[in-house]
Parts: C-alpha cells; sequence; structure tokens
C-alpha cells in the first residue's frame, strides 16, 4: 500500500501525536508499504527522516483559524502522489477532498478537552480557546462524519467522539517502542519522582508543584524531575521561586534516547492529570518497570489497574496523591511488584507489532469497501 500520514507536528521536536505517528509509519514501512508523512510546521522543506519521506507545510497563524491555508497546500501536494491511503491524525484538521479514502485517528476530543481544562478563564490563550470552541466543535464533526474510518487511541475517546459528534469508532490503543524503553536492571536508582510531557493546560502541573510542597516537608531528600517544554514553562519557573520549591528540577525536551535514563533512575511516575487521550508516558513509565501514581480518570484507567501496576488518585486531590507516592518511596517490594505488571501488561497490550495489525486491517477494510 501507498499510504501518507498527516500529523499537526513530527520528531525530533512534536508532542505524543507525532511520537505515534513516526513509530507507525515505520512499522507500517517494516511491513513492506510505501509510507510517507506530511505534517504542519515552519518552513517548507521536503527531507527524508529516518529513511521516511517527509513533508513539512509552513502554515502561519493559529489553528483552527489556518486550516483553510493548510487545507490548500495539502491537497496540492496530494494530487502529485500515488496514494491509496490517506490517515489522517488529530481531529483538528481540515477535510480533505482528493477522492482517496480517508482514515482518521482521533488523539483527543477537543469539545471535551476545552471544557475541562480551560475553565474557569485564567488567562488569555483560555479566552481564545474557549471563543474558538465552536468552531472546533464545527471542524471535529466535519471530519470524523466525512471520513471513510474512524479510529480513536482508547475507549474514553470512543464513547466521547459518539456523545459529542454521533460517530462509531474502533479502538486502536498506542504502541511503545520496546527496544529504547526498557528497564535497566542494575541502574542506581535516584531518590526521584519523574514527570514527563508537554507543560500545557490539563497536565495538573499546579496539583505537582502542591504535591511537591508537601514532600518536601515530608521526604526532603527527594527530587521531582518535570522534562518538558510547552505553554507553562514560565508559570512553573516563577512559581518554583514564589513557593521555595527547590525540590523540582526542570529539563527542558529530551530526546527519547536520554529520556529513558530517567526513566530507568527514577523510583516512580506520577501524573495528575486532568484530561489525557491516551497519555504516552505512562507506557513509557510502565515499559521502563516503574510504578505510577496518576488521576483516576477514564482514559488513564485503561492504562493504569489500581493496586496492580499503579495507584490512582481522583483529580484535585493533593494529600491523596501525596499518601500514596510517600507510601511507594517508603515499600520497594511494592515498587517492584506494580513495575512487573506494569511491563507485563505493555508487552501484551500496546507494542507497535499489535498496532500495525490492527491499523492495516482498518486499511484494508476500507479498501475493501471501495
Amino acid at each position: 500500500m501507498r499510504i501518507i500520514q498527516i500529523t499537526p507536528d513530527f520528531p525530533p521536536h512534536c508532542g505524543g501525536i507525532g511520537q505515534y505517528v513516526f513509530y507507525l509509519a515505520k512499522e507500517l514501512q517494516r511491513r513492506g508499504n510505501h509510507v510517507a508523512v506530511i505534517f504542519r510546521g515552519k518552513q517548507n522543506r521536503s527531507y527524508l527522516y529516518e529513511d521516511l519521506p517527509v513533508q513539512e507545510i509552513k502554515v502561519p497563524g493559529w489553528p483552527p483559524l489556518n486550516l483553510p491555508i493548510f487545507k490548500k497546500n495539502l491537497e496540492k501536494l496530494i494530487n502529485k502522489e500515488d496514494t491509496d491511503i490517506l490517515h489522517v491524525h488529530s481531529s483538528v484538521m481540515p477535510v480533505i477532498n482528493c477522492g482517496i479514502p480517508v482514515v482518521v485517528t482521533g488523539h483527543c476530543c477537543n469539545s471535551e478537552y476545552i471544557p475541562t481544562c480551560y475553565r474557569p478563564v485564567r488567562r488569555l490563550e483560555h479566552v481564545y480557546r474557549n471563543i474558538t470552541l465552536p468552531i472546533y466543535n464545527r471542524i471535529e464533526t466535519r471530519l470524523s462524519q466525512s471520513c471513510d474510518k474512524m479510529t480513536v487511541v482508547s475507549d474514553s475517546l470512543r464513547k466521547q467522539y459518539e456523545r459529542h459528534h454521533a460517530v462509531g469508532a474502533a479502538v486502536i490503543y498506542n504502541g511503545i517502542d520496546l527496544k529504547l524503553f526498557y528497564p535497566a536492571e542494575n541502574a542506581d536508582k535516584e531518590n526521584a519522582i519523574l514527570f514527563t510531557g508537554r507543560l500545557g493546560v490539563g497536565k495538573g502541573l499546579p496539583d505537582l508543584l502542591k504535591i511537591a510542597q508537601l514532600l518536601k516537608k515530608s521526604n526532603p531528600v527527594i527530587k521531582i524531575y518535570v522534562i518538558g517544554s510547552g505553554p507553562l514553562g514560565r508559570f512553573m519557573n516563577r512559581q518554583l521561586i514564589k513557593m521555595g520549591l527547590s525540590n523540582i528540577i526542570m529539563i527542558p525536551n529530551l530526546p527519547h534516547e536520554k529520556l529513558v535514563g530517567y526513566y530507568q533512575r527514577a523510583r516512580l511516575y506520577v501524573l495528575p492529570s486532568y484530561y489525557e487521550g491516551f497519555a504516552n508516558s505512562l507506557l513509557e513509565a510502565m515499559a521502563c518497570k516503574l510504578p505510577v501514581v496518576a488521576t483516576n480518570i477514564p482514559s488513564i484507567q485503561e492504562q493504569i489497574d489500581d493496586k496492580i501496576n499503579g495507584y490512582l488518585v481522583n483529580q484535585g486531590d493533593i494529600s491523596g496523591f501525596h499518601e500514596k507516592i510517600s507510601e511507594l518511596l517508603n515499600n520497594p517490594e511494592k515498587c517492584q511488584q506494580f513495575g512487573n505488571a506494569g511491563r507485563n501488561k505493555v508487552l501484551n497490550r500496546f507494542t507497535w507489532k499489535h498496532v500495525g495489525d490492527l491499523v492495516e486491517t482498518q486499511y484494508q477494510q476500507v479498501l475493501g469497501k471501495k
């Protein structure tokens, strides 16, 4: 098959969607398919990235208002290619009219995410998101209802698309690079907790600061590594000074080959998110046998089994997070038990081979209908 993957971003500097597209494209390429990637970026250029043909399209302006520009340039490129399948990632994408079957994968449902994470309104970005919510709703509905096949990365998202857009979708979970993310059995463990990901709204970063305050009093030797960048980066740095949180160490985005060392050396992973489509960082932690303390929300419940491979804590329950983190820090046997269970779950359910099998099946169904 000749497949074009369309994504809002792509490695090396990207979020979870870009990483997903990269690994999916490599898996499909490994199976003998011809795979190319087109993404929305800051310049117009074509290049190879680890043997994948990549086209970056410069799109000025703010999404979703700049989507008509992206659509026009995208259709010009696609019309020049001999393509069997277009696979669109992200719900904030234009409807593409090229006479080619389209599969859409939803990694987030903005109709749910924006009301959950941008209210109450606290800063200018919140105002913009709330004003443009009707546009996001309309784009998501048009894209999900017009495509030939809709998939989502969690059952939680499947329910959201059904509720907001009256669309049925197949669930295909994310995968993890097991050659990169693995436990280093002889690694020296640090007195450290790890958070990785985009420093954005909805990740529970204000809660993480409050958890750090409690830990500084109860366990002053414990450090918290916060690895990532995003719109709340400056907020975090200001709050560290204001709150005197010397136990939090901020590190900008790291390439995966360097990031994995932090997973291997940390004692546990914490994720106090209020919304996740599906958390890649949890798979990375689980693959490295790291026990997890995370928020008890639907998508995370599909990854973390409470009291089996981690602990689930209610949204905003700062003392609950502190209690469970402290319990694990004082119980190495339970950490090992949770870590082993997490690694086994990844091996059984979240490999890229498994993802590739399911995605190819969807492609074949769509092509069969055509």
